[in-house]
């Protein structure tokens, strides 16, 4: 065996041991968590919805928020000019009863609203789980108000939701 054939020999050698000691060390690592863009459960029961007399806003809305209305389904809803409404094709995707989402910024949407044609309809998606979840009944149709990351000012987003319709 010449010179050269050695060395590339040993190297190769090395370069195994490298790959099995670094495989090692790796696989020692804890695993990172993988985001979650599902809604975080919050709440065990499914709320039944409120009559459209009850669904005004029940807190006094900052100077500085901004509402976003939709005629189509009759509401209105004000939120901090931190958040964007989001209603276009590209976020409402993976929604397919989504209405707008309200977005703060981070891996998940704040605000979650949708729209149903019956209450069995939206049960049957959230009665798996505890979600902090807000139903309004508006004409015909049932909205759901899915407070997803729990940030405390959603509450008071949510609060502001109000029916268009008399």
């Amino acid at each position: 065996m010449n010179l050269k054939s050695f060395i590339l020999t040993i190297s190769a050698i090395l370069l195994l041991i490298l790959a099995a000691v670094g495989g090692y060390f790796l696989s020692q690592l804890p695993s990172q968590p993988q985001p979650n863009p599902s809604p975080t459960p919050s709440q065990s029961s499914l709320p039944s919805p409120l009559p459209p007399t009850q669904s005004s806003p029940s807190s006094v809305i900052p100077s500085d928020w901004q509402t976003y209305k939709n005629t189509t389904h009759g509401f209105a809803i004000s939120y901090p000019p931190t958040y964007q409404a989001l209603d276009d094709a590209n976020n409402l995707y993976g929604w397919p009863n989504g209405v707008v989402l309200l977005y703060n910024g981070g891996q998940s949407y704040d605000v979650i609203i949708e729209v149903w044609n019956t209450q069995a309809d939206y049960q049957a998606k959230y009665s798996s789980g505890n979600f902090d979840l807000t139903v309004k009944k508006i004409g015909n149709k049932y909205l759901t108000l899915l407070n997803s990351t729990q940030e405390d000012q959603n509450s008071a987003i949510i609060s502001t939701f109000e029916s268009l319709t008399p």
